[in-house]
C-alpha cells in the first residue's frame, strides 16, 4: 500500500485539463436555480409581450428577474421596459451619488431619488403617497 498511484486527472492531456478547470461552480448553479425559480413564479404575472422582449434582449437571469420585479412594482409599459433595457437600468441601479438622505427628511429624500431616476414615471397621480408639508403645496 505504500505505492503512490497517479491520479486520473494527471493522466489527462493539457486540453482535457482546461475543460475541467472551467467548470461552473456548484454555488453559481444553485444561485441560478433560485433566480430561475423566482422567475417562473413572477413571469405569468406580466404581459406576454413583456416576456418576449425580456427573453430576446436580456440574457442574464438576475437582470431579467430585476426587470420583471420593476414591471410588477411600477407598472412599466412595454415602451418603458424597452427604454430601461436600452439604457441598462439594471446595471445603473443605485449608482447615482447624492446627499438627499443627509439633507432631506425621508419622504422627500425618496421622492428626490425617484425623480432623479430616469425610469421614474409614476405621474402626479401617486404623489399623495409621499407626505409633504402642507406649506409646500
Amino acid at each position: 500500500m505504500d505505492e503512490i498511484l497517479p491520479q486520473p486527472v494527471a493522466k489527462l492531456n493539457h486540453e482535457q485539463k482546461q475543460e475541467f478547470t472551467n467548470l461552473p461552480q456548484p454555488v453559481a448553479k444553485m444561485q441560478q436555480a433560485v433566480v430561475m425559480k423566482d422567475l417562473l413564479l413572477l413571469v405569468p404575472k406580466i404581459p406576454w409581450g413583456h416576456n418576449i422582449l425580456l427573453m430576446e434582449k436580456v440574457k442574464d437571469l438576475s437582470a431579467r428577474l430585476w426587470y420583471v420585479q420593476q414591471i410588477l412594482e411600477d407598472g412599466w409599459t412595454r415602451a418603458m421596459l424597452t427604454e430601461a433595457i436600452k439604457s441598462n437600468a439594471y446595471a445603473r441601479q443605485g449608482a447615482a451619488v447624492n446627499n438627499f438622505d443627509a439633507q432631506l427628511p425621508e419622504p422627500q429624500a425618496q421622492l428626490a431619488k425617484d425623480i432623479g431616476d430616469r425610469t421614474f414615471n409614476k405621474g402626479l397621480t401617486l404623489i399623495h403617497s409621499y407626505s409633504f408639508d402642507s406649506r409646500l403645496l
